[in-house]
């Protein structure tokens, strides 16, 4: 009888480990940084994305490869044409976007994706 007691807590304790490892509102990526992608706003967290990586090159003045996304407007219309995501996620047939520099981030990335998903909404 023991024995059985002893089991069924060695498993409970087992799978409470597993439990704690699950991440629902946030991905670790692999060196400890934590991605919280449960909030992905326009406003919040994709344009400052694209002013620190993308408006250098991409705004009215230097509209390079006459893509512009200094505005709302111009970063939806890329992301609902496929563009944004080709060129960020480095895929054949885009332009490797940023130009001459690593890709973004995998955080970055999946801010990105998941706010296109969504319909890329302006809030």
């Amino acid at each position: 009888m023991n024995t059985k007691i002893l089991i069924l807590s060695s498993g409970l304790i087992m799978l409470s480990f597993l439990n704690s490892c699950y991440y629902d509102k946030a991905d670790v990526l692999n060196d400890g940084f934590i991605c919280d992608t449960t909030s992905y706003t326009y406003s919040g967290q994709i344009q400052p994305i694209i002013s620190q990586y993308c408006i250098s090159c991409h705004n009215a003045t230097t509209p390079n490869g006459t893509v512009r996304l200094d505005n709302y407007d111009q970063v939806k219309m890329n992301a609902d044409n496929g563009n944004l995501l080709g060129a960020i996620r480095h895929e054949a047939g885009y332009s490797n976007m940023p130009k001459n520099q690593p890709q973004l981030n995998p955080c970055n990335i999946s801010l990105i994706e998941k706010w296109v998903a969504d319909g890329s909404p302006n809030n």
